[in-house]
Formats: C-alpha cells, structure tokens, sequence
C-alpha cells in the first residue's frame, strides 16, 4: 500500500478518500478504492496508472469526472 500511496504522490495527485474491502474467498487480500482530485496535467492520472500496474495485480480507473 505504501508503494502505491508514494505512486500518487509522484504524479501530483491529490487522494480525497481510500477505501478498503476484503476481497470474498481470499482471506487477508483487500480491494483499494481510491478518489482522487485531477490537477492541470491530464495525463497524471493514466501514468499513475501505467506505475500502479507495475506494483499491483490489477488498477482500473472506474470514471474520470470534471469539478
């Protein structure tokens, strides 16, 4: 988790919440939610993403929405 949290912090992104939830059938493995606000780089987001892919099993980007 902490790789990842330094993944946001890398890219200038700014997490407004992090959730967690077990993962059903697979005891002490967790699902991370996390929103977070987008700043003037577009492409933070999908690097982050690209970075994030490298440390977890899986990273979707479930929506990307304008303020």
């Amino acid at each position: 988790l902490s790789e990842c949290l330094t993944v946001f912090a890398a890219h200038d992104l700014n997490m407004t919440k992090l959730e967690s939830r077990p993962i059903p059938g697979r005891p002490w493995e967790y699902r991370f939610y996390v929103d977070v606000a987008l700043g003037p780089d577009a492409d933070a987001l999908r690097n982050a993403e690209a970075d994030l892919l490298k440390l977890t099993a899986s990273c979707r980007i479930l929506g990307a929405y304008s303020s």
